[in-house]
């Protein structure tokens, strides 16, 4: 464990030191910004790493003494290192965070784009969430007219079984796939990126409440600490849908060449499905253009920084 806890720290403070190297855009205030709290990460990781190093070594003369009592306490300064370590590995997200497709996607220019000339397909959920505190007025509207404008005017074939979905909470609909319960909305978005084919294009519109919640480790990658959310009609029995999810249903698995058109109906619709770039208007009607990858590696190295000091405080408790 020692080891490991070494070798880690050493890793986390080179992959700190490539994102420096690498990183040369942006104002030179932002940057210095980064690399002050680099610096101090890097500086707080290897300061743990020669404690865990000065650990490995105090416990392994008290192994050999054969003494019990320290050995016993060697074990508890084993247990607190194991402890430092996972705090750290979930303050960056876990071992696995630079293999995540969001943070490794190229600036988007060179990504081939659908030419929509294969299959398209389309899913629809409205929720009015009849009789519960949530109740909404015309979302179930919402989807008929936005049915029939794809029709009308892209010729989507919203008719046709096969091809076009449609979850609503009409009292008809309960107890079949079509009711919009967490379960059946996730096993929908399965349903409409399955066997999607470069030239297909795909269409999904979604009607009802949007939400927030805690972004829990290992998987914080929230800029605001906040995971978006989708409320099925029984989320007060089994929980909302989560950003994370949305987007490996329907984002991380798509080939290329296949178009994934989306109209979110909701509150926090903007991020909602984790997508590495948003788009926003100025005052002058600009186009601002927000690259949600960097700002994430900001704060994860903030908070990785945070997490290796108090963990060095808690060692000289020990």
């Amino acid at each position: 464990m020692f080891g490991n806890f070494v070798k880690f720290a050493k890793e986390a403070v080179k992959a700190v030191t490539r994102e420096e190297n690498d990183d040369t855009d942006g104002n030179k205030e932002q940057q210095h910004e980064e690399k002050e709290n680099n610096n101090g990460f890097a500086s707080s990781m290897m300061g743990l790493a020669r404690q865990a190093q000065s650990m490995a070594m105090s416990a392994n003369d008290e192994s050999q003494e054969g003494q019990q009592g320290q050995g016993q306490q060697g074990q508890g300064q084993h247990g607190q290192v194991a402890a430092m370590l996972q705090a750290v590995q979930s303050a960056m997200g876990g071992e696995s965070t630079a293999k995540k497709t969001s943070t490794e996607l190229p600036d988007g220019a060179s990504i081939p784009r659908s030419k929509c000339d294969g299959t398209r397909k389309c899913l629809f959920i409205g929720i009015n969430y009849y009789g519960s505190r949530a109740e909404l007025r015309g979302c179930l509207n919402d989807v008929k007219n936005i049915k029939k404008f794809l029709k009308d005017t892209f010729k989507f074939p919203v008719d046709v079984r096969n091809l076009s979905m449609t979850l609503t909470d009409d009292s008809q609909n309960k107890g079949t796939k079509l009711y919009p319960t967490k379960e059946n909305i996730m096993n929908a978005m399965k349903w409409l990126v399955k066997d999607a084919q470069e030239g297909d294009s795909l269409f999904f519109h979604y009607s009802g409440h949007g939400g927030t919640q805690q972004d829990i480790a290992p998987d914080t990658d929230e800029i605001d600490g906040q995971d978006e959310t989708l409320v099925p009609v029984d989320y007060e029995s089994t929980g909302q849908i989560v950003d994370d999810d949305i987007h490996a249903i329907l984002v991380a698995g798509l080939p290329q060449g296949v178009r994934l058109t989306a109209i979110m109906d909701c509150c926090h619709s903007g991020s909602v499905f984790d997508l590495p770039f948003t788009y926003t208007i100025d005052g002058k009607l600009a186009i601002q253009e927000v690259d949600n990858r960097k700002k994430a590696k900001k704060r994860s190295s903030s908070s990785c920084a945070r997490i290796t000091q108090t963990a060095s405080l808690t060692k000289n408790m020990l």
